[in-house]
């Protein structure tokens, strides 16, 4: 492993293959800054430069040629498709693969947060504590949040230990072409039905988890933690551009979890007891924090180019919302569709000639 870490009491694990664009690097140093005593360790099929934030871990070391081309295979059997967005699916489940192989390789007591690459997180030693500090004790050892009762996003993981995120990831890679439906996130809502994970709160109104707003906050200044799966994040900062034409549009309404952010006001910056700075919000009147936003939209948020306080003033209706463009994004996406244009013309070619 690259890089020079402190004795920690937890872990948390990212995952990217391929590519390594800048947003990856900006979240991973976010999330180990923010969390200095766990250790921060990003799997990557890259060399890459060393890091004072955080370790890198090449995934040849700890996944075998030989798993990875089983998972190639049972995909292929399943029907995924292996061109779309170079290979999105294998990369999508050989995460799992690495997550399980760290997890049985380090094993240990502590717990494991497992983080997407494009997730903002705000989440401390003492936070995560609290989280399993509140949990039944009926309940599984893992958390994630849910989108609606047949998707559960992997934005984040929230696991008691290395067993237990060895086991969720057990659970995926099991139930690829199984009875829960094909993508990561039917199978990972399935695993909420099977008692492996439970749901993280993304609304106040189901949040069990409090954080003082302000640094000398008392309990009447408490403000109810959520975890974004997609709707935040896609509301403040907009949806993936390859979904979009390229374009960066804040304002998507995602309310398939029966709830809308954009009824949410009184959208900020709040300094919580702990003095870290997270975003705040007010829904029917209660006040909730983020302890985590899933950036869709793969830009950088918080630098210079992408000012938070920006996109809170025109969630607040006080900024015309912006919109800019991705070329790469706009690339691929009409690539992705000229494709699937060329593939449907050879199909209807091949059966011609089967019918001559």
């Amino acid at each position: 492993m690259a890089g020079t870490m402190q004795t920690q009491n937890g872990r948390q694990l990212f995952v990217h293959l391929g590519a390594f664009p800048k947003f990856v690097h900006h979240y991973v140093t976010a999330a180990a800054d923010v969390n200095p005593s766990y250790e921060t360790i990003l799997i990557t099929d890259q060399h890459l430069p060393i890091s004072d934030s955080y370790k890198t871990l090449l995934l040849d070391e700890i996944v075998s040629h030989e798993d990875r081309s089983k998972l190639h295979d049972l995909l292929t059997l399943s029907g995924f498709d292996h061109h779309f967005r170079n290979g999105y699916w294998e990369k999508i489940f050989t995460r799992f693969l690495a997550l399980r192989a760290y997890a049985k390789k380090f094993p240990a007591e502590i717990p494991h947060i497992h983080l997407e690459s494009d997730v903002y997180s705000w989440l401390t030693a003492d936070l995560i504590a609290d989280i399993f500090n509140n949990k039944d004790e009926t309940s599984p050892d893992s958390y994630i949040p849910v989108i609606d009762q047949n998707n559960a996003c992997p934005s984040v993981i929230l696991s008691k230990n290395s067993y237990a995120l060895a086991n969720v990831c057990d659970f995926v890679i099991q139930n690829i072409n199984g009875p829960y439906g094909q993508t990561d996130m039917n199978i990972l809502s399935g695993a909420i039905n099977a008692g492996i994970l439970s749901p993280l709160p993304t609304t106040v109104e189901s949040s069990n988890i409090t954080i003082g707003i302000g640094a000398d906050s008392q309990t009447e200044n408490q403000a109810f933690v959520v975890f974004d799966g997609a709707a935040i994040g896609q509301y403040l900062f907009g949806i993936d551009p390859r979904n979009n034409k390229g374009l960066i549009s804040p304002g998507y309404r995602e309310i398939r979890g029966g709830f809308d952010p954009g009824l949410w006001t009184e959208w900020k910056v709040s300094e919580c007891a702990d003095r870290v700075k997270r975003i705040s919000f007010v829904s029917e009147g209660l006040t909730g924090v983020c302890a985590v936003v899933h950036i869709h939209s793969k830009i950088t948020v918080g630098t210079e180019k992408f000012p938070l306080e920006q996109f809170l003033d025109s969630a607040n209706g006080k900024l015309q919302t912006q919109q800019s463009f991705n070329v790469i994004a706009f690339s691929l996406y009409y690539l992705e569709r000229l494709r699937w244009k060329i593939r449907g013309i050879l199909k209807k070619f091949y059966s011609f000639l089967l019918l001559k």
